[in-house]
């Protein structure tokens, strides 16, 4: 069984969501964002940096600009942690993947279903950016998640949409799971601790519900089958 715990609101369909250019009504909205920002940064003249993060279910997937980006290779090649090479995720990504764009499928897959196109409206503007970019040596690169070239050059992003609305990760994933008899969603629920027993392995959490910090969650068999303890 899977119990999904998220702290912010269910509403990850509103109109704001969906629509790629409701970003301008998210940010700093107290109902879909945590409102973060740093303390006084001194290379900032003591300003602090406001730091975006949805508070929703699906995350900030449902509160940034879209852009589908893993990184680089090298990003995951240097933590060193067994499993976790850019060979041994790269299955992953593309297995949850359902690229519209038919770029490489050496690095790109087309039967998941986190969805992910080019932008449908392309300012003039912006080709010409590109085209300077190149002319001034900059290079070029239509496809920022192809890990057998480096990630210099410039070129278009390409984006989490769904016939020009956004993919989030609630959308794309959690909204066929919820129907699950084995998976519950729980919103408005602030995950507080996680709880190791003697031997250093996680064995539950515990969470607020309505403000009261009482609920507790605990794996068992190593899968997310849930006891609730009250």
């Amino acid at each position: 069984k899977v119990l999904v715990l998220e702290a912010g609101t269910p509403d990850y369909n509103s109109m704001i969501v969906r629509i790629p250019a409701g970003i301008l009504r998210l940010f700093r909205n107290p109902k879909y964002d945590w409102q973060h920002e740093t303390g006084g940064e001194k290379a900032c003249n003591g300003r602090n940096i406001y730091l975006q993060r949805g508070k929703v279910l699906g995350g900030s997937s449902c509160t940034n600009v879209c852009l589908f980006h893993r990184g680089s290779a090298q990003d995951y090649d240097d933590w060193s942690v067994p499993g976790w090479k850019a060979s041994d995720v790269l299955p992953f990504f593309k297995a949850s993947q359902k690229d519209m764009t038919d770029r490489s499928p050496e690095f790109h897959g087309k039967d998941g279903d986190w969805v992910m196109d080019d932008v449908r409206y392309q300012n003039p503007l912006s080709k010409l950016f590109l085209e300077v970019g190149a002319k001034a040596g900059l290079g070029t690169n239509d496809d920022f998640n192809n890990w057998s070239r480096p990630q210099d050059g410039v070129g278009r992003f390409q984006v989490s949409e769904i016939n020009g609305e956004r993919c989030s990760g609630a959308k794309a994933f959690l909204g066929k799971a919820k129907k699950r008899k084995n998976c519950e969603v729980r919103t408005g629920t602030m995950v507080r601790r996680i709880n190791f027993d003697g031997s250093k392995t996680a064995t539950g959490v515990t969470y607020d519900l309505m403000g009261d910090d009482t609920m507790k969650v605990r794996f068992v068999s190593n899968i997310f089958s849930k006891i609730l303890e009250i």
